[in-house]
C-alpha cells in the first residue's frame, strides 16, 4: 500500500527543501568568502583594461532659417 501524501504535505516539504538548500548555499558561500578557494581565483584572474569611453557626440548646430523671397 502507497503512502498517500496531501497537496499539503507535499507544500511543506518544498518549502523545507528550499529553506534547507538555500541555508547550505548561503553557508557555501560565506565560507569560500574569504578562503582559499577566493584568492586562488583572484590569483588567477586576468584584468583586462579597458579602453576609455568615448567622448558624447557633440550636439548638432541648429541654424537660422532662411529668409523667404516674398
Amino acid at each position: 500500500m502507497a503512502f498517500q501524501s496531501s497537496r499539503s504535505d507535499r507544500y511543506k516539504a518544498a518549502l523545507v527543501t528550499l529553506l534547507v538548500q538555500g541555508a547550505l548555499f548561503y553557508a557555501l558561500l560565506i565560507g569560500l568568502s574569504g578562503g582559499p578557494v577566493t584568492k586562488l581565483v583572484e590569483r588567477s584572474l586576468i584584468y583586462i583594461d579597458l579602453p576609455p569611453p568615448a567622448p558624447p557626440p557633440e550636439p548638432p548646430v541648429r541654424r537660422a532659417p532662411r529668409p523667404q523671397a516674398a
